[in-house]
């Protein structure tokens, strides 16, 4: 449809379809695509992603510091890019505070299906919830329960409107984006491969909020900057799955696209509440359309 409508370039915003791009766009050989979620670029694909978890270490830091339970609730969309890297950095991040601190996991996308991970985290014992969902329902939920939060969007113009918000971590891609378009217009545009990340300014880190407690802030500002800096090795030294599997030795750092690559959870994320979201037979007509 976007060819027949004469588009030349195509940017996949979504990491739902960042993978079906690759296969698809060696028929379109005129037109240029910029694929948001993928690291894999080609003759006519510029690769876009995002080192999420890198905020995500951070939240679980903070997450766990303001615990009192040392149980961590994480209400994740699976649709989101990068949920199983997201969710094993918080872990780890925790791990910094307590050594047996656990990240509770809850898959849920729609406003019922958060609410109802919600619950089901305060009833595990999770006393402080990280978001990692494109609604802001996670937290307006928390706020509304009186349940301590660390969001996933911009709240730079709302933050204060939230008594239990902590902290909030969002991507910011306007340059990225603007840059693409001016190359574009230049005629100067080239495939690459681009990584967006705290030390670049792509993904953002609010300073701890009010309803962080004190100290928050001083072990953000000794954290970030070594974040930022790439001297943070996340994921490093020995680690463990779910099932107590050494998947990693003690002596390794896994690369970036290692971590990228992810598919198992670090020991210490627990599963048990599985997924809150309803599974539909057909997508509802408002889902198949593209906007112009």
């Amino acid at each position: 449809m976007l060819v027949e409508d004469g588009c030349t370039h195509i940017v996949s915003g979504s990491p739902v379809f960042s993978h079906a791009i690759n296969p698809v766009s060696q028929n379109y050989m005129n037109i240029n695509f910029i694929d948001y979620g993928s690291s894999m670029r080609s003759t006519n694909i510029f690769a876009y992603t995002e080192s999420v978890y890198q905020a995500a270490y951070i939240a679980g830091m903070v997450a766990a510091y303001n615990s009192e339970s040392e149980k961590i609730g994480i209400v994740a969309d699976p649709s989101m890019l990068y949920t199983v890297q997201v969710t094993d950095a918080a872990q780890l991040g925790a791990q910094i505070v307590y050594s047996t601190a656990t990240t509770v996991y809850a898959a849920a996308r729609e406003a019922s299906e958060i609410r109802s991970a919600v619950d089901a985290l305060v009833r595990k014992g999770c006393d402080v919830v990280i978001s990692y969902t494109a609604s802001a329902e996670t937290v307006d939920y928390c706020e509304s329960k009186g349940v301590k939060v660390v969001g996933c969007l911009d709240y730079r113009d709302t933050a204060e409107n939230y008594k239990n918000l902590l902290m909030y971590f969002y991507s910011s891609r306007d340059s990225f984006y603007l840059a693409q378009y001016k190359a574009m217009e230049q005629d100067s545009w080239q495939p690459e491969s681009y990584l967006g990340t705290v030390g670049n300014g792509v993904l953002k880190i609010s300073d701890a909020l009010s309803g962080a407690k004190d100290g928050t802030q001083d072990i953000m500002d000794a954290l970030i900057p070594k974040v930022a800096s790439g001297s943070a090795y996340i994921f490093s030294g020995q680690l463990k799955d779910v099932n107590g599997s050494i998947m990693q030795r003690e002596d390794v750092s896994m690369s970036t696209s290692d971590i990228l690559a992810l598919s198992w959870y670090v020991e210490g994320v627990d599963l048990s509440l599985d997924t809150f979201v309803v599974s539909k037979d057909a997508p509802t007509e408002h889902e198949l359309v593209i906007k112009k």
